[in-house]
């Protein structure tokens, strides 16, 4: 009965640590290094893909943002890692042949490299309200060009 208690006990602290982790502040942000711009992210998403999803080759990929800059926080860490965001739908087949249905799906790119890749689910609640949370800011955000450093170019309107 004890070991039990102090399973729950541990359970409890460390998910109160995880709680723990907070967004960077915007002078934090604003001096962040966040890598190179992935001008390449589509490649990178369809590659990340070969990896996860049973049918890769199937997959019909509705871009909902283009790479923002933004940063996550690794299970277990307090420490946020700076690189680009984007969001899209994903409708893939499954191992019987037939398409899943659209899942939002935020990835997660540091130079050059997916470093999450993740999608909603139907079990993880939890998981689906932070994809639906790091989705939100970068929802509907299409830059048309960003230079290596990812900083928007603007075209002057109207000249």
């Amino acid at each position: 009965m004890k070991t039990k208690m102090k399973l729950v006990v541990v359970a409890v602290l460390v998910g109160s640590l995880a709680a723990c982790a907070s967004a960077p502040d915007r002078a934090a942000q604003d001096a962040a290094d966040y890598g190179a711009y992935p001008a390449n992210y589509e490649e990178l998403v369809t590659d990340a893909q070969e990896a996860v999803l049973k049918d890769p080759q199937s997959a019909q990929n509705k871009y909902l943002s283009t790479p923002q800059k933004g940063f996550m926080i690794a299970a277990g860490s307090s420490t946020p890692i700076y690189g680009y965001r984007l969001c899209l739908n994903v409708n893939a087949k499954n191992s019987y042949g037939g398409y899943t249905g659209s899942k939002l799906t935020e990835v997660f790119i540091r130079n050059g490299r997916v470093t999450r890749y993740r999608s909603i689910t139907r079990d993880d609640q939890s998981l689906n309200k932070r994809i639906v949370d790091g989705c939100a800011p970068v929802m509907g955000r299409f830059d048309k060009q960003a230079d290596a450093q990812g900083v928007l170019k603007t075209e002057p309107k109207g000249e």
